[in-house]
């Protein structure tokens, strides 16, 4: 991640939604934008990213942690990097060894979170969000439907009775760490018999100290 000898970096290069062939900004670097936060980075998913798509970091990446980012898997859905804010291709078409940067928001409300709709129980505000394997968009912690299953029983922010927001993460967290970077639905989201079926919802992101 590149560093500054004088604080955080304030300037930048780029618009929000700028998609770049080179690090023009410093992989890794954070900005913040009134109270939201977001991390350039480069996309080494396999495909291009689309607005509200989910993506993670790898532990594996060792100082390139927050500085590369891919398609949820099972190995790294606790580490959740945040949501795409824009479409970042994957690679330059005149050079497939170049990939391409942009930013993706780590922090923050974003109406376009792409969610899933195929859960057995309607989503309601306030529900926690993660992430899922092999797909772009989060679903209910621990929802279930007909041939997938979760390990773990879902549970709303709301439902935790006399605790904080980070005590019932904290407390979901003993028992399965993949709870590192999560969401939480800011509105209801619908039930679909159509398998995968997402929808772009409003949610807050918390990703910010993955």
């Amino acid at each position: 991640m590149t560093q500054y000898a004088n604080g955080p970096k304030t300037l930048f290069n780029t618009l929000l939604t700028d998609i770049k062939k080179t690090d023009v900004e410093g992989v890794g670097t954070r900005r913040q934008e009134g109270d939201k936060w977001y991390r350039w980075v480069k996309n080494d998913s396999g495909a291009a990213l689309a607005a509200g798509y989910q993506v993670c970091y790898q532990e594996d990446d060792g100082e390139a942690y927050h500085e590369v980012v891919y398609k949820p898997a099972s190995a790294n859905l606790h580490t959740l990097a945040g949501v795409a804010i824009s479409a970042i291709e994957d690679y330059d078409a005149t050079d497939a060894t170049k990939k391409c940067y942009g930013w993706i928001q780590i922090e923050g409300y974003n109406t376009t979170v792409q969610v899933a709709q195929y859960t057995d129980t309607a989503i309601a505000a306030g529900d926690i969000l993660d992430g899922k394997n092999a797909v772009w968009y989060v679903s209910r912690y621990g929802a279930g439907s007909a041939g997938r299953s979760h390990s773990h029983q879902s549970q709303s922010i709301a439902s935790v009775a006399n605790t904080t927001l980070s005590q019932a993460v904290a407390s979901k967290s003993a028992t399965s760490p993949r709870l590192r970077g999560y969401l939480v639905a800011a509105s209801a989201v619908a039930t679909s018999a159509a398998a995968s079926r997402t929808s772009n919802s409003p949610c807050w992101i918390h990703c910010l100290n993955v």
